[in-house]
């Protein structure tokens, strides 16, 4: 049983460092140049029919996040709303 799982393993090894060299291997033929750039990575096909100097809508996301003066406000209102005491007195009901 022992052997049969050395055996399995031994193989598997070896496919798996094969199929890693075969992925370098096949990376270093990606890189060509178009007009002043570099291009590294293959073009997606949806990008095929886009030209130089086309206009594109651009999504980027930052560390930054704007705050929205209404979503700061109700945020603000919950909190005050959760730290209110109970009737009794004697314990302050705070749900977070």
């Amino acid at each position: 049983m022992i052997i049969i799982f050395i055996v399995c393993w031994i193989i598997t090894l070896i496919y798996a460092i094969r199929l890693m060299s075969q992925g370098w291997t096949t990376g270093r033929g990606f890189s060509y140049t178009e007009g002043k750039r570099t291009i590294t990575k293959v073009q997606h096909p949806e990008l095929s029919e886009v030209k130089p100097g086309d206009e594109l809508m651009v999504v980027r996301f930052g560390d930054e996040e704007k705050r929205d003066p209404l979503h700061q406000e109700l945020k603000n209102r919950i909190e005050e709303l959760e730290d209110e005491d109970d009737d009794d007195g004697d314990v302050i009901i705070s749900r977070r």
